[in-house]
């Protein structure tokens, strides 16, 4: 009998400290799974000043000036029309080095800026619209950001994650000016 009165004070003082325990890890933790490098959850519209009869936005949280559709896209005043260029990495570099005007490929803590998370698609389909095939499936985009094995780091736009691309991969390109 004192064994088992034992058993059961030791188990109940375990299960107590390792309640304890995950209740202090719990509070240590993020409330807002959604927030991660500081970002905004969201990217609202109010977010984005249209500049050149809307063909860029300027994110006003940032300062950076997005073109606002992909390569081989170009806006009409209401939607991106044209077909998006699918460049594999270095194609991507060398598009975004002949763009002028100061665009460039974004960094990818720059291309994180304009993820919408906890939304699927993961991007404000008002101010970035993605052509009808790619809503419903992955869409990641490059990054200027290389990665360590040789690849290069893309934005998911369907889930809104961050992965590594292999830079013979083609993903569509969206340029940006200002900031870094």
């Amino acid at each position: 009998m004192r064994s088992r009165g034992r058993y059961r004070a030791l188990r109940g003082a375990l299960v107590g400290a390792i309640s304890m325990s995950f209740a202090s890890l719990a509070l240590a933790l993020p409330q807002d799974g959604c927030t991660v490098w500081g970002v905004p959850r969201t990217t609202p519209s109010a977010d984005f000043t249209p500049l050149d009869d809307g063909a860029i936005l300027r994110h006003e949280m940032t300062g950076l000036e997005w073109q606002r559709c992909p390569l081989g896209q170009e806006w009409d005043g209401a939607a991106c029309t044209g077909t998006v260029l699918r460049l594999n990495w270095q194609e991507a570099l060398q598009a975004a080095a002949a763009a002028g005007d100061d665009w460039r490929l974004p960094s990818i803590r720059e291309l994180y800026t304009i993820v919408e998370l906890c939304r699927i698609p993961a991007i404000n389909l008002v101010a970035f619209p993605l052509e009808p095939p790619t809503v419903g499936h992955d869409v990641s985009f490059w990054s200027a950001s290389p990665g360590a094995d040789g690849g290069a780091w893309v934005v998911s736009f369907h889930l809104g994650d961050v992965g590594r691309g292999g830079v013979n991969q083609s993903y569509p390109v969206r340029l940006v000016r200002g900031g870094e």
